[in-house]
């Protein structure tokens, strides 16, 4: 079975939302950044060369001040965001595929690899 989906990334869904969240990831993914007040952030700052303005400020709204360690999300947590995304949330293949980064073709099979165990035998077998 798929590790579990780090809490600092689900931290950072609550408090910026996914799309926000999987952006950071995917510009900082395993590193260490600072988050100035949103009025201070500037066009050559990291966060808004990488991320663009509206991004970068509702990450400094949430954050600012803060020393963000943003998480590497490991192929173990993509797998296990993806599961959870599934079960929990019951999103698509393509919508969890979008949200994670991957292909909808590899969410498919990460789904194939960890089957949902809560659901009983249709037939009894």
């Amino acid at each position: 079975m798929a590790r579990r989906v780090p809490q600092a990334y689900l931290d950072l869904v609550e408090a910026v939302g996914a799309e926000t969240a999987n952006a950071l990831v995917a510009g900082f993914r395993g590193t260490r950044v600072y988050v100035p007040r949103a009025d201070n952030l500037t066009a050559d700052h990291d966060l808004v060369r990488r991320l663009g303005w509206d991004r970068a400020g509702r990450i400094a709204r949430a954050f600012t001040g803060e020393h963000l360690d943003v998480p590497s999300m490991s192929v173990q947590s993509r797998a296990a965001l993806v599961v959870e995304l599934s079960r929990t949330k019951g999103m698509k293949h393509a919508a969890i595929a979008l949200a994670v980064g991957l292909s909808q073709r590899r969410v498919v099979a990460i789904l194939r690899q960890n089957p949902d165990t809560s659901q009983g035998d249709l037939f009894g077998q």
